[in-house]
């Protein structure tokens, strides 16, 4: 996709380009061979790691206190029930149109069986005749 600015044409992509490098054991941790369990691999951090300890939970920082875990927690879950419940209104709206839609489809295919019927008397009062 091209775009145009300062009267300048640039290429913009559309997507993210893919950009994998290979994976750095030392941060990544491993998985061993020998460390299977009944068929299960289990997956060990790296030296680095290991040395430095956890650095996510430690350190001033990264403090986080069981409050503000709480407070993500109800942020999560309100915005979750929130869209459930747009999606319920939602499907609830669609069902009574399609209740409506159905009545209305109804009347019609009914009007169109009495003017069907109507028609067959005719012919045969007009056949009798």
């Amino acid at each position: 996709m091209k775009t145009q600015e300062n009267g300048k044409t640039t290429e913009v992509s559309r997507g993210r380009k893919e950009c994998v490098s290979e994976p750095e054991r030392e941060r990544l941790g491993f998985v061993s061979v020998q460390s299977q369990i009944n068929g299960i691999e289990q997956i060990g951090t790296g030296s680095e790691d290991r040395q430095r300890g956890n650095t996510t939970r430690s350190g001033k920082q990264g403090e986080t206190t069981s409050g503000k875990v709480l407070e993500r927690l109800e942020l999560i879950e309100n915005a979750y029930l929130d869209y459930v419940d747009d999606q319920q209104q939602h499907l609830e709206d669609r069902l009574v149109q399609a209740k409506k839609q159905k009545e209305v489809f109804k009347l019609a295919v009914q009007a169109l069986k009495q003017e069907i019927y109507d028609l067959v008397s005719t012919e045969e009062l007009q056949n009798q005749e």
